[in-house]
């Protein structure tokens, strides 16, 4: 039989043993838990959101740097061996092409824009006064703001009654018809007179549609020049090298007269200023132009 002291001593050791096995560095269970960003050690945090702050500052002082120097290049940009006039860089870049197809080489203006970081870009289409290719278009149209945005955009006739009435007369001035489908139940009177020439707008042929589409294919069939900004240059077909200077030096302030009153339209903390201006083809140099 066990002794009262004995079992004192049992149970002692063996409440000693649990403990000990629970309780000592070496025995106790190991707890393993997901490592989450609340976990994170407090000073590579900060190493991080330091360095990115670090990185956005010289990125801004990059950017500014950039800025100032395209914004110093508006005054400077005649100071190059390639600065003539028009007449002069026209017959330098003739001169390039000597022995190439004039009537398909064209020649481009290319504008530097400076701008802010985040300003929109620009974008549109410039009718001509002597356009890369021409074809005389009519809309027919009850809407007096298409007419006039049509005739901008380079129709060549837009309107309604007083259209009609002149193809009524046999004045059929035009090469492709557009129409509105508000407007198609008027052109019943005048129907024999354009189909047999092929100018009846018509649904199936894509000439009869709405105001944005006419004022898209307007654009393209007229002989407008479409351009779009790309980065900070903007670049635009003035013509062809086989135009004379006179129509050449016409697209040439169209164009350029264009693309100023753009600029301004645009919407920026700080106003888009036109740097240098190049005029170039295929085979020329760069040359700059003031305009």
């Amino acid at each position: 039989m066990v002794s009262f002291t004995s079992s004192i001593r049992y149970n002692t050791i063996k409440r000693s043993s649990l403990l000990a096995g629970y309780n000592s560095v070496s025995s106790r269970p190991a707890i393993i838990l997901p490592l989450t960003r609340s976990y994170a050690a407090p000073a590579q945090t900060n190493r991080r959101a330091i360095e990115g702050q670090v990185s956005k500052e010289l990125a801004k002082k990059k950017e500014a740097a950039r800025m100032m120097k395209l914004r110093a290049e508006t005054k400077t940009y005649t100071n190059t061996p390639l600065y003539f006039d028009v007449p002069t860089a026209l017959r330098f870049i003739r001169a390039s092409e000597v022995g190439s197809p004039v009537n398909q080489t064209t020649i481009n203006m290319t504008f530097r824009l400076v701008a802010e970081k985040g300003t929109a870009m620009l974008q549109g289409s410039i009718p001509l006064p002597k356009p890369l290719r021409q074809t005389k278009i009519c809309v027919f149209t009850s809407d007096e703001r298409l007419a006039k945005a049509a005739k901008e955009a380079g129709a060549h006739l837009a309107g309604s009654t007083e259209v009609i009435e002149a193809v009524k007369k046999g004045e059929i001035d035009f090469e492709l018809a557009f129409a509105t489908p508000d407007v198609m139940g008027q052109l019943g009177p005048i129907a024999r007179a354009l189909g047999p020439k092929g100018l009846m707008p018509n649904a199936k042929r894509g000439t009869v549609t709405d105001a944005a589409t006419i004022l898209e294919q307007v654009r393209e069939q007229s002989g407008a020049v479409t351009y779009k900004q790309k980065a900070d240059t903007l670049s635009v077909t003035v013509g062809r090298v086989n135009f004379t200077d006179a129509e050449l030096a016409r697209n040439i302030l169209t164009i350029s007269q264009h693309i100023k009153n753009q600029s301004k339209t645009v919407k920026s903390k700080k106003p888009v200023l036109i740097g240098k201006t190049i005029l170039s083809s295929l085979r020329s140099p760069g040359i700059v132009i003031s305009v």
